[in-house]
């Protein structure tokens, strides 16, 4: 696990964890990014871009910090083997 600030650009991660305040979650979820969501870093230099819901939010690298993530992993359906 990372954070969004330590994230890949083009990966796709799920969120794990928002390690701040209330008012960093409530933000933060007002933007759709809360543990179990999917999302994608499109950039990482400085601030981090990221989609969510097909919506591109700029966080800043403090913000990003407080967003632990894992890469997501898709299952493969048995009839695709």
């Amino acid at each position: 696990m990372v954070t969004l600030a330590e994230s890949e650009e083009g990966a796709t991660y799920r969120v794990i964890e928002v390690v701040g305040g209330k008012g960093v979650a409530r933000r933060l979820g007002e933007m759709g990014i809360y543990p179990g969501k999917t999302l994608k870093v499109l950039k990482n230099h400085g601030a981090v871009l990221v989609r969510v819901n097909g919506t591109e939010y700029l966080l800043g690298r403090g913000i990003a910090r407080k967003v632990v993530v894992d890469h997501e992993i898709r299952r493969l359906s048995t009839r695709n083997l």
